[in-house]
């Protein structure tokens, strides 16, 4: 999981690794995650819209979900170099959907054998989370 993060080339969408990896969320919950729904004093992550704009996907997927005080503050840090509404962000502030699934790796070992173009949610498997 660490590879990945470290070989993407779009630092801003580096926190999207993060969400699926330590909170467990689907890609279209990360896309639709906003500033107002992670309170980083107490360390919670609490979905409650899916990209665009439409409902969860699973009954009870509205849950807050604890993330380590380490996540929290990368989280943050990524908040405040990359302002937006929207945790993930497109590099000028504004929401990025689905689309952002393809990267470009750095590490073409750990990630890709031959850095082709992957998809992150191939990778690293950040669309499915038990319903």
């Amino acid at each position: 999981m660490w590879a990945i993060y470290d070989g993407m080339t779009e630092k801003h969408l580096r926190v999207a690794i993060l969400l699926g990896a330590f909170a467990g969320l689907r890609i279209a919950e990360v896309s639709a995650l906003r500033t107002d729904d992670v309170d980083f004093t107490r360390g919670i992550v609490h979905p409650k819209r899916q990209w665009p704009d439409e409902t969860l996907k699973a009954r009870g997927s509205d849950v807050q979900i604890p993330i380590p005080p380490e996540l929290s503050l990368l989280l943050s840090a990524s908040v405040e170099e990359w302002s937006g509404d929207h945790i993930v962000i497109d590099g000028h502030g504004s929401a990025v959907g689905p689309g952002w699934s393809s990267v470009r790796c750095a590490t073409p070992r750990e990630v890709s054998k031959d850095c082709r173009r992957v998809s992150v949610s191939t990778v690293c498997g950040i669309t499915s989370r038990p319903s």
